[in-house]
């Protein structure tokens, strides 16, 4: 009865987990459509300098079976920093 219960739950749980709050229509990757047919010009050239926070990497880390220390990981995040 237990493993019944566990398994309703997770199912519930991974319902609520996979919606978004977020309207379909807002699209925070892509420029809009005014951005894209701009012709090129200095403002180019300035966002590209400086581009926006939605066009900046990401990186996540995946700790697998817990082989994991503070020290290394510090030493990780530095060393992106750093590039």
């Amino acid at each position: 009865m237990a493993g019944k219960n566990l398994f309703i739950l997770f199912v519930v749980f991974s319902f609520f987990c996979s919606c978004s709050n977020q309207p379909e229509e807002e699209n925070f990757v892509l420029p809009s459509k005014s951005e894209i047919m701009r012709p090129f010009g200095t403002h180019d050239e300035e966002l590209f300098l400086s581009p926006p926070k939605i066009y900046h990497p990401e990186t996540w880390f995946h700790f697998i079976g817990g082989n994991v220390a503070k020290e290394g990981i510090t030493a990780d995040l530095e060393a992106i920093a750093g590039a």
